[in-house]
């Protein structure tokens, strides 16, 4: 009686420790979802950096309210990263420089629009979606600060690069 006891003792363990699974966490530094890289340029002298001063950026949602994307209007930066949609094959932005000052504020309105595709990463981590740049549209004005765009890297997969260049 005995060893069946032990046989089904040790049964009973090995079904435990058997079943129990690591946990499902998401290491740091796993990819995800990456951002859209812009880098801002010079108009008349293309390779140069130039910072957007003031720059306020905010996302256009379906009904037309905003959210807010990004704020430096407390710096110049010649660099952003900006989030797209994943549910949509578009997203709408407002970009506007000069923001502290309501007399020099200029606002142009871009949409991106792009292909999705999702990517597994892990059961911890889920999905991915990585971007396929199509256009970029500036909506023209009569005072549009953003003169050109140019998508270098169309295919969004990381945040080492910048994908498109604003030219202002």
């Amino acid at each position: 009686m005995k060893i069946i006891d032990l046989i089904l003792i040790t049964c009973f363990a090995c079904c435990i420790f058997v079943s129990c699974e690591r946990d499902d966490l998401c290491a740091e530094g796993t990819a995800n979802t990456p951002q859209l890289i812009l880098r801002f340029y010079d108009a008349a002298t293309t390779s140069d950096f130039k910072s957007a001063t003031d720059l306020f950026i905010t996302a256009v949602n379906d009904d037309n309210s905003t959210t807010e994307i990004a704020d430096f209007v407390t710096t110049s930066t010649d660099s952003i990263a900006i989030p797209l949609r994943t549910d949509r094959n578009e997203t709408k932005f407002l970009f506007v420089v000069n923001n502290d000052d309501e007399n020099s504020q200029n606002t142009d309105t871009l949409t991106v629009a792009y292909e999705t595709n999702n990517v597994y990463i892990s059961r911890a981590c889920g999905f991915a979606t990585n971007f396929n740049i199509t256009s970029i549209d500036v909506a023209t004005d009569d005072n549009n600060w953003i003169s050109n765009n140019l998508i270098v890297l169309p295919n969004v997969t990381d945040e080492t690069e910048a994908h498109v260049h604003i030219f202002h």
